[in-house]
């Protein structure tokens, strides 16, 4: 059985930023898309009083395996095993 691999979808740069309270990460984080940098973005819907709406979600498949190809190619295999088939393989 292979092992899971976790990661979390908070953005990694401002993970990295501890001594800023979690608060204002994440307010941050929500601001603009481009400082989403791991394989998981979102956008927030607020209404006139500052009220989350809606929260959208969208994964960037290519560079989430280009990530696991660098990190878990083994995993990666597994995964292209499960979903097209055994036909394919790492050169």
């Amino acid at each position: 059985m292979t092992p899971a691999t976790s990661r979390t979808a908070f953005p990694a740069l401002l993970l990295q930023q501890a001594a800023t309270p979690q608060e204002q990460r994440w307010a941050a984080a929500d601001e603009v898309r481009p400082r989403q940098d791991e394989y998981c973005e979102w956008g927030v819907e607020r209404d006139t009083d500052g009220v989350v709406t809606r929260v959208t979600f969208t994964c960037e498949t290519p560079e989430y395996f280009e990530h696991l190809a660098e990190r878990d190619p083994d995993r990666l295999l597994a995964l292209y095993h499960e979903l097209v088939g055994r036909c394919v393989s790492i050169s």
